[in-house]
């Protein structure tokens, strides 16, 4: 079966789909005949999350055939994007349950800083729910994206959500 061979430049929140390693722009080889659908489901990029495709100036839409060789820039729709409503409205219980688990785990230990979890809630869900590559099953995926926090009184909202989900951890501070 012949094949075709194209470049994919992923920009702004799409950035989150770059395979692991990968710097630039992406190489990809796909059947002869492949549209722009085929590429963005070739890096497991959701269709509506590619608002914008761009190739040699002109703009594509989805179904739009690709020619080897092309070079295409693939970005987010404007203005928040489709289903951006229905994904803040997604998220927004998971930061109402970390906030529940960060006051549990003060409220056990006796005594503790609420101040600098509760107001990173919304970031860490975005993070962990929305933007980081991970496979919530295995913490040891190598493609894993990484996670360092050096805000000390925000680490309890990290402290139920890995490998370390023991009680003794629900009562530090």
């Amino acid at each position: 079966m012949a094949e075709i061979t194209v470049k994919v430049r992923l920009f702004a929140s799409l950035r989150r789909f770059q395979p692991k390693g990968a710097d630039g722009p992406i190489p990809l080889r796909l059947p002869a005949g492949s549209a722009v659908r085929d590429a963005v489901r070739a890096l497991g990029i959701p269709e509506e999350n590619a608002g914008i495709v761009v190739c040699n100036d002109v703009h594509l839409e989805l179904g739009s055939p690709l020619q080897d060789g092309a070079e295409v820039s693939i970005f987010p729709p404007l203005a928040g994007g489709a289903g951006a409503a229905e994904e803040a409205a997604r998220l927004r219980p998971i930061a109402g349950r970390l906030r529940e688990h960060v006051i549990r785990m003060i409220t056990a230990a006796g005594s503790g800083h609420p101040g600098g979890s509760l107001s990173a809630a919304e970031i860490v869900t975005a993070l962990f729910f929305h933007t980081l590559r991970r496979k919530p099953g295995d913490p040891t995926w190598p493609d894993r994206d990484r996670f360092v926090i050096s805000k000390g009184h925000g680490v309890q909202l990290l402290a139920d959500r890995g490998p370390r989900r023991t009680a003794s951890v629900r009562r530090s501070r």
